[in-house]
């Protein structure tokens, strides 16, 4: 199990709260029942570069890196082709 300090999960709330306001997909009873994986899903379908780089800068990139591919790699992935494709050459060159 991985544990964050506040100053880490407060700028992933907001991100989540903005993508919300701009695009009415998402739903959840509780925000804590949240899995990185599926936030992560919902931030590169839904949201603006900036999120997308706040995710990683909050969680690390390779921790991004390896739950995109855990996503990427699911029998049935809710990913986007094309973003599929491009966040599959973006991890490769990310190191």
């Amino acid at each position: 199990m991985t544990y964050y300090t506040t100053e880490q999960v407060y700028p992933l709330y907001d991100l989540l709260y903005n993508i919300s306001m701009d695009v009415h997909t998402w739903y959840t009873k509780s925000d804590s029942s949240l899995s990185d994986t599926s936030t992560l899903e919902h931030i590169l379908n839904y949201g603006t570069w900036n999120q997308i780089q706040s995710f990683i800068q909050t969680y690390g990139r390779d921790h991004t890196a390896e739950l995109f591919h855990k996503l990427d790699a699911k029998q049935r992935s809710n990913l986007k082709p094309r973003i599929s494709h491009y966040f599959k050459l973006y991890f490769s060159h990310a190191s």
